[in-house]
């Protein structure tokens, strides 16, 4: 497979994706960040993260269901409260994508003798992109799980444990 090929489904995966996110905000979809918006919302304001929440930053008025996220998570994740919702939502989608290409990349590494179209069908394949239209966290547990991988094949033990530690702490189930 030629890099110019690569590079250009790289590019319409970045344009696919960047899309859906759009769409998802234009409609004000109640999405999965916006369970862990209205979690961090509530730590802000000094109250308990896990109980249902009323998502009044989306267009409808809608109950959350009750976070299903770590605390460790909720309070890594924290930081997005400073932001909108819009905002927090882009600036997640961007760090998300961020670490699904630098995942990618790290598994070429890990696996050379795998062709690049493996990393294409990764990217175009239906959980990548249902965890980009719901705003979910699995492109930071892949990175984490894919470092830890990584850390192991070096011996570098406790990096990976550490790694794979992090994956856990930030979601159990």
């Amino acid at each position: 497979m030629n890099s110019r090929f690569f590079y250009f489904g790289l590019i319409i995966f970045i344009i696919l994706i960047s899309f859906v996110v759009y769409i998802t905000q234009v409609l004000r979809l109640p999405i999965d960040f916006s369970s862990f918006y209205a979690s961090i919302l509530s730590l802000k304001n000094q109250q308990s993260p896990y109980q249902t929440q009323v998502l009044s930053f989306l267009n409808i008025t809608k109950s959350s269901t009750l976070n299903l996220n770590t605390p460790f998570f909720v309070i890594i994740v924290s930081p997005l409260a400073l932001l909108s919702y819009i905002k927090a939502f882009y600036f997640w989608q961007v760090l998300s994508m961020l670490a699904l290409v630098y995942s990618g990349f790290l598994t070429l590494n890990i696996y050379p003798k795998q062709p690049k179209s493996y990393l294409l069908a990764l990217f175009f394949s239906y959980p990548v992109l249902m965890n980009f239209l719901l705003g979910q966290l699995c492109s930071f547990l892949f990175l984490f799980i894919i470092l830890g991988l990584q850390f192991e094949r070096r011996n570098k033990q406790k990096l990976a444990g550490l790694c794979w530690g992090l994956a856990t702490a930030i979601k159990l189930f």
